[in-house]
């Protein structure tokens, strides 16, 4: 008898634009996961855009900075208001 498929888990990474973020949302592919990644804001092309062009749709971008609380408000309504597996 086949087995069930089991969803494939999701990770939020906060600041996964460079550095450790951006290591663990690579890790974290590599290993079958979805990702859904914040930056900062602004246009500015980061590695992790590159990523994201190259993970097959697996690797969801978000704008938040945690430092301003009306992004973070904004992040989390949206978030909540679309049902989306971030907040989950």
């Amino acid at each position: 008898m086949p087995r069930p498929e089991r969803p494939v888990p999701t990770i939020l990474i906060i600041g996964a634009s460079r550095g450790l973020g951006y290591a663990m949302a690579a890790e974290f592919l590599g290993h079958g996961w979805n990702v859904v990644g914040t930056v900062r804001g602004g246009t500015r092309r980061t590695p992790l855009h590159d990523l994201a062009d190259t993970s097959q749709g697996r690797l969801e971008i978000e704008v938040l900075d945690i430092n301003d609380p009306p992004s973070s408000t904004r992040y989390t309504t949206s978030c909540q208001r679309d049902d989306s597996t971030c907040c989950s």
